[in-house]
């Protein structure tokens, strides 16, 4: 048997060559199908490189909702008045769509098909890519712990926004549009 650098192992069984490497503390055993020991090789290091892209399956990240990540998103450090919205984001709108679901699970077309629920319910596009990046936030979050509680940070669709702000009042136009006010309305304008 051939040790490699701990991240697997070669060896033979009969006439064929097989590799045994762990994820996430778990052995995976695998054959080569062949009787040379370079392709054992080949397949090992193959198999360590998608392991640390987050392709091979098994193990604690397998079973981490996104629930989780949205509640690590909500207690990470961030301003207070922050945490204060994105924890109403987080309990309106993502959980309940998205708390169930296995991490390693979210594709780009759940993302399309949330942001379809969204809009039906009458949201613009550029709330629905302020939730998406919330959501993105907490995949990058989980990405950085250690250990990591994702491996991969899938895409995340973000569409064009329609209605943005064109511009500001200028001192004189405020100033104008203060003198028309009625009385009640005029504390809310006073800077």
């Amino acid at each position: 048997m051939l040790k490699s650098d701990g991240s697997g192992t070669v060896y033979k069984r009969g006439e064929i060559w097989w590799v045994k490497i762990y994820i996430n503390g778990k052995p995976t055993y695998q054959s080569s199908g062949s009787s040379k020991q370079a392709d054992a090789t080949k397949l090992r290091d193959k198999l360590i490189a998608q392991r640390h892209r987050g392709e091979l399956k098994g193990g604690a990240q397998d079973r981490i909702l996104i629930g989780e990540l949205l509640d690590d998103l909500v207690k990470s450090d961030i301003e207070e008045s922050t945490r204060y919205v994105w924890g109403k984001v987080v309990e309106k709108s993502l959980r309940p769509f998205f708390g169930k679901l296995k991490a390693v699970r979210l594709s780009t077309d759940t993302m399309d098909a949330y942001r379809v629920k969204r809009k039906t319910g009458g949201v613009l596009d550029a709330t629905v890519n302020r939730e998406l990046s919330m959501l993105r936030t907490a995949f990058h979050n989980a990405r950085k712990r250690t250990p990591p509680k994702v491996n991969v940070v899938p895409y995340f669709p973000m569409v064009k926004e329609t209605f943005i702000r064109q511009g500001f009042l200028s001192d004189e136009s405020y100033g104008l549009l203060l003198e028309e006010l009625p009385y009640e309305l005029k504390a809310l304008f006073a800077s």
